[in-house]
This record gives C-alpha cells, sequence and structure tokens, in this order.
C-alpha cells in the first residue's frame, strides 16, 4: 500500500477594508485517519500558523486567493503530511486555544 497523508487547509477570509466589526477570519480544517475537525482562530496569526505547521512537519503543497465583488479577499493555503499512527491530524493545535467549530 501507498504512503497515507493527512491533509490540512488554511484560509484567511477578510472585507476590506477591515474593520473591528468584521474582522478577519482565520480556519483551519485537519483531515486525517480519525475524520475531519475545523477550527477558528483568534490566538494565532496567518503567517504564525504557517510556522506552526511547518513545526510540525506539514509541507505546503498550494496556495490560492479569490476577490469576491463584495470586496472581500480569501487566501487559502493546503498541506500534507504523512500519516503516523497514534498522532493526531490536528495535533498542533492542542497548545493553542482555539474554539473548536467541529469535532472528530
Amino acid at each position: 500500500m501507498g504512503q497515507q497523508w493527512e491533509y490540512c487547509q488554511l484560509m484567511l477570509k477578510y472585507k476590506i477594508p477591515l474593520s473591528r466589526e468584521a474582522p478577519p477570519e482565520l480556519l483551519a480544517t485537519f483531515c486525517g485517519a480519525s475524520g475531519m475537525v475545523n477550527y477558528t482562530m483568534s490566538t494565532i496569526s496567518w503567517l504564525g500558523m504557517f510556522g506552526t505547521l511547518g513545526a510540525a512537519e506539514w509541507e505546503l503543497v498550494s496556495a490560492t486567493s479569490v476577490v469576491n465583488t463584495d470586496e472581500a479577499t480569501q487566501y487559502s493555503a493546503y498541506f500534507k503530511r504523512p500519516v503516523q499512527l497514534g498522532r493526531a491530524a490536528d495535533d498542533v493545535m492542542q497548545n493553542h486555544g482555539s474554539e473548536a467549530l467541529g469535532n472528530r
């Protein structure tokens, strides 16, 4: 059997101009052997999350950006890493006090 992978999508969404009423949203979705879990983050930055994922052996495989007609911008980054028995796909989030949006 070939290599099995875990996946992560990191998404930053914000409206232009930035305001307190519409702060940026930073979302992370992790998919692994135990299922999918979503997080919204307010305690870590977009670039900080890149560093956190890189330190945990996640490999950046693709990135996109979309500017919508309602002046909203969305950046997405896609990561993968080999499955390791006993390690949760969302292990990097366990030290970041983030609010879970979904359950494994």
